[in-house]
């Protein structure tokens, strides 16, 4: 192996795990600054959703047995298949979130989604607006 083959690999290997890195990141800032999950339903899944007022923001992943299982099934077939739910689904769970839980007329703005880093994804970081 050459060092040029070598350098490239380097290169591609840490741009891997800086996202990967991205995903984590965001999971642990909602952990730490809103320790409680809320369990919301929608069309039959059952979403976890941390949500940090400050930003008017909100992290939302599935529920952890379903979330093993894709991982579970994302790793046999070496991250080809992403088993990530669409977004409508997520969003159509924050706005349920939304209104069940707050007291203003709230709605999204903005949906992102959140890598693993693996080719699959953690669940989705929505911004909301309340009026």
């Amino acid at each position: 192996m050459t060092n040029t083959q070598l350098k490239n690999k380097l290169i591609i290997l840490t741009l891997f795990l800086l996202t990967g890195c991205a995903g984590i990141q965001t999971d642990a800032y909602y952990s730490r600054v809103s320790p409680e999950v809320i369990k919301v339903k929608f069309e039959g899944k059952t979403f976890l959703v941390r949500d940090d007022l400050g930003r008017s923001a909100a992290f939302l992943t599935e529920s952890y047995g379903v979330d093993m299982a894709k991982a579970f099934f994302e790793g046999l077939t070496l991250t080809l298949v992403d088993l990530t739910a669409p977004v409508l689904l997520f969003e159509g769970a924050m706005q349920n979130y939304l209104d069940e839980y707050k007291v203003v007329d709230c709605s999204i703005i903005r949906s992102n989604f959140i890598s693993d880093g693996l080719g699959g994804g953690l669940g989705y970081e929505m911004f909301y607006k309340c009026e």
